[in-house]
């Protein structure tokens, strides 16, 4: 097949009728309840993404932070000045100033703006898969994959957040199929395409980088063999490639390596050392299994997908080699990583067009009804996934039990309260006093830290009601929190431990699946339960997870996303400023 042959093809493929079904199914479940929670934001991912992101507005594209590499938060920043460019011609806004201010009193749109970039990659995934089908299968073979990708439940589930791992997802299969002209071509602007495509998936992903072993296969099957071979002039083209177009697109992680070391070393601590230390070494294979057969696949397509490899690698083992050295090494890497389900999200791709490759052939066994078997068997493997994604959207379109409990202390408790908040439960607005404080014990000034607050500081009228808002922890960066360590909390004394401040509620989030929340227990010595919010279904005795903030299986026992909240009010409080109703 020509290069123009493929520009061909993809028109063609376009007009496929089961391959638009696919793409319209994918869009309606990912785009479903796209604005969950807003205009609160319970994710800390998404808060501290975002924040990355728009800190570049202010002219220094370094974002100082390399958890990530930093394309992302370019493409994050320049949809961001495209709906502002938007809504400044609708007249919603008349500068950027005003856009801002906005946003900081109202971030719902700028949210599901950066949700919309995840759905749009989502999507176009599916289309991507279903090319990648048709290098190793047929049309049927295509159709079917496409399917079982568009209704994947982690897929599905992460697309509806403002993260990384469904784009970079989209990148690494691009970067895939850029490696088959290297294997079936090998021209030297295809080594060139190759080698760009998994650098700018490297700039947008660390673990994208692995999408190399896809273009070494290919080069592999290639290549002569011969060291003269292996290492021409090409596979330096190619690595050249790579490196330019990582430099280009996430310049900062080369110009500041003494912070991108800090932070990526930082990022292994949380996500590999803990996992050796827990799981041991590919201790965490098992678990990402259990996601995957519970919850992301389910079993019927993870069956399909072992009966298709092993069908594939029997009928062309080149191909084989070619499509599976990505998730291959893929599955190392998180089989020593911490077990997050969305980390998984590049290997569903890949499953589908294998559990396709299964299906028609197995479906293809029973003769003149061929069809009827491969349509019967795909909807076997599809309903699991499918089921979850619409529960998981149902779900979602509920109220969040944060929401609900934020409701209803603003319902229930006078305007200048003292309540201790836990970061990213309960949102409440707090009063302009405690923010000045706030912002004065942090040493808040204009630059680009304190502009958030003094924007909330200048709102005119003020919202109401607000809070004396104290938040459980050991401290962060923001200027806008006075903290009181959870230390404070768990006295084993039957009254207030603290003469300063004074508090009159205390807001505490349970902490599933690891159970109640470990300062529940020294709270209620001096605190007598006012209100509680519970995701669970009344006949739920005991609950192992919440939705969305951890990996569990969505269903009808959970009535609603988010974790059971529970408001204290304070016996024997203090009288420094609190208020007692």
């Amino acid at each position: 097949m020509t290069e123009a042959d493929s520009r061909r093809s993809c028109w063609h493929d376009l007009r496929d009728p089961w391959l638009l079904g696919a793409l319209a199914l994918g869009l309606a479940l990912r785009a479903a309840s796209l604005g969950h929670g807003l205009p609160h934001v319970y994710n800390p991912d998404e808060v501290s993404i975002l924040s990355r992101a728009l800190s570049l507005a202010s002219g220094d594209l370094n974002p100082h932070n390399f958890l990530y590499p930093t394309l992302y938060f370019y493409l994050l920043a320049a949809a961001t000045g495209a709906y502002a460019a938007v809504s400044m011609a609708a007249g919603q806004s008349h500068s950027l100033a005003q856009f801002e201010t906005l946003f900081w009193q109202d971030p719902t749109a700028v949210y599901v703006v950066g949700r919309l970039l995840s759905v749009a990659a989502g999507v176009a995934t599916i289309f991507a898969v279903y090319r990648l089908a048709l290098r190793v299968g047929d049309r049927a073979t295509a159709r079917i994959a496409a399917l079982l990708v568009a209704v994947a439940y982690i897929p599905v589930r992460d697309a509806h957040f403002l993260k990384h791992d469904v784009p970079a997802t989209f990148l690494i299969v691009l970067a895939v199929l850029a490696s088959w002209w290297v294997w079936q071509r090998g021209l030297a602007r295809d080594y060139a395409v190759g080698g760009a495509a998994v650098g700018i998936a490297f700039a947008f992903h660390y673990p994208a980088a692995l999408a190399a072993a896809a273009l070494l296969a290919a080069h592999l099957l290639r290549a002569p063999r011969s060291v003269a071979g292996l290492l021409g002039p090409r596979t330096w083209l190619a690595v050249a490639a790579f490196a330019i177009a990582f430099a280009v697109c996430s310049p900062y992680v080369l110009l500041d390596p003494t912070t991108a070391l800090r932070d990526i070393q930082a990022n292994r601590a949380i996500i590999v050392d803990r996992a050796q230390h827990v799981f041991g070494l590919f201790g965490s294979a098992l678990p990402q299994l259990e996601i995957l057969a519970t919850q992301g696949t389910g079993i019927a397509w993870l069956v399909a997908a072992v009966v298709g490899g092993a069908v594939l690698a029997r009928q062309s083992a080149a191909a084989m080699l070619w499509l599976a050295s990505f998730p291959v090494v893929f599955v190392v890497l998180i089989s020593n990583t911490w077990p997050f389900g969305r980390t998984a999200n590049p290997l569903y791709p890949f499953l589908a067009v294998m559990a396709a490759v299964g299906i028609v052939w197995v479906g293809r066994m029973f003769g003149r009804r061929s069809t009827f078997a491969i349509i019967g068997l795909a909807s076997i493997a599809v309903v699991q996934p499918l089921a979850t994604s619409v529960l998981f959207d149902y779900l979602m379109a509920q109220t969040d039990t944060r929401t609900l409990a934020s409701q209803w202390i603003e319902a229930h408790l006078p305007a200048g309260a003292s309540v201790a908040v836990e970061p990213y439960s309960v949102q409440l607005e707090t009063t302009r006093e405690q923010l000045s404080a706030a912002m004065q014990a942090a040493g808040a000034r204009r630059d680009r830290g304190g502009r958030r607050s003094h924007a909330l500081l200048a709102r005119t009228p003020y919202p109401s009601p607000a809070y004396r808002l104290f938040y459980v922890g050991d401290g962060g960066m923001d200027d806008d929190k006075i903290y009181l360590r959870p230390l404070a909390f768990s006295r084993a004394i039957t009254e207030w431990p603290m003469e300063e401040p004074c508090i009159d509620y205390v807001a505490l989030k349970s902490a599933a699946p690891y159970g109640t929340n470990p300062l529940s227990p020294s709270v209620a010595r001096y605190a007598q339960l006012a209100h509680t919010e519970d995701p669970f279904a009344p006949s739920v005795e005991r609950a192992t997870g919440f939705l969305p903030d951890f990996d569990v299986t969505p269903s009808l026992a959970v009535q609603r996303p988010g974790p059971r909240i529970d408001v204290w009010q304070i016996r024997n409080r203090c009288h420094l400023g609190g208020v007692h109703p």
